[in-house]
């Protein structure tokens, strides 16, 4: 007999009480989900070591940009002359003097 199921879930502890395999199948699939898991794990720890080493690949990189663009700034930024410096007045004439209290 067909029994179909409208929004119903599977019962999926009913179906491995029915399943009784034999006891080398399940040395077989428990063997090659071992094995499997065994391959995920290695990919999985060689993939975060690739990206730790990217992401220190990376963070050297943008300190040694930041280190020569402020090199760049440091050296392209003309100093004024000492003498300069010294000579300015210190209200410049243009400016509107501000008012005695």
């Amino acid at each position: 007999m067909l029994r179909i199921w409208h929004n119903h879930g599977m019962d999926f502890a009913a179906e491995l009480a029915r399943f009784n395999p034999d006891p080398a199948l399940a040395n077989w699939i428990t063997g090659a989900l071992h094995q499997h898991l065994d391959q995920a794990q290695k990919e999985s720890a060689e993939v975060r070591r690739q990206i730790t080493l990217r992401d220190t690949e990376l963070r050297a990189a943008q300190t040694k940009i930041q280190a020569l663009t402020l090199e760049l700034a440091y050296a392209t930024k003309p100093s004024p002359p000492s003498s300069a410096i010294c000579s300015r007045k210190p209200w410049p004439a243009t400016w509107p003097r501000p008012k005695p209290n």
